[in-house]
């Protein structure tokens, strides 16, 4: 398979993080962009590092990039404690978002692989999946080749900030997980695991009859149950 460029935003929290480190471990890519607010923990001498303080500054930080037919990657997301306030909220994970999927469209990026969220709906009474379920459908508006939107439940794993709620539900998987059943539809999702999936289908492309094609909790599961951490 010929080499590839990739493009990751949100590189430094908990999906990315784990993205990142598999896009480099597969050797597929010749060249692997990480887009982020900080500079990565750990440096890889395959990606080049576009540390961007402010979010509303993309378009000027992306725009001299070669990325015709790339991958594009966004695991870019927080939650409405971290943002402050809905509007706050709205403004990262959908304008941001949103932001950074209509540059990498202008700049000829081929397959776009958005992380969402399961109850994903633009109709949602659900605050956070509303917005979800809006920013999928601006990107699917906007004209890629391919997009695959994955959509898992609770996220497990070691996030770099405080989440009290997201913790306390985690330790609580654990002490039941010997007894979930593996391909659970709502079953808790090892981080890894999510890169895992994003990486497999940015890989092997599948041909799908819909764009954009959503890959459930479910499919995640049963596309990496050998990567069980």
């Amino acid at each position: 398979m010929s080499k590839r460029c990739a493009i990751v935003i949100g590189s430094t929290g908990l999906v990315g993080r784990a993205l990142l480190e598999q896009l480099v471990a597969c050797q597929q890519y010749q060249q692997i962009y990480s887009v982020s607010r900080r500079p990565l923990a750990t440096a890889y001498a395959s990606v080049t590092e576009i540390v961007v303080p402010d979010f509303a500054e993309l378009s000027q930080a992306l725009g001299a990039l070669e990325l015709r037919g790339a991958d594009a990657f966004s695991t870019l997301g927080t939650t409405q404690k971290q943002a402050g306030s809905k509007e706050r909220f709205r403004a990262i994970d959908y304008g941001y978002n949103l932001s950074f999927a209509e540059e990498c469209q202008t700049q000829g990026v081929k397959h776009y692989l958005l992380l969402s969220a399961t109850g994903a709906k633009p109709n949602s009474r659900i605050f956070y999946n509303r917005v979800k379920g809006e920013l999928e459908r601006s990107v699917a508006l906007l004209g890629f080749e391919q997009i695959s939107l994955f959509q898992p439940s609770l996220l497990m794993g070691e996030h770099q900030d405080s989440r009290l709620g997201e913790g306390l539900a985690q330790r609580a998987f654990k002490i039941v997980k010997p007894i979930v059943p593996e391909n659970w539809d709502y079953r808790p999702i090892e981080a890894a695991r999510v890169a895992a999936a994003m990486l497999h289908i940015a890989i092997e492309s599948p041909i799908v009859e819909d764009n954009p094609h959503v890959y459930s909790n479910r499919d995640m599961l049963e596309l990496t149950l050998e990567r069980e951490e």
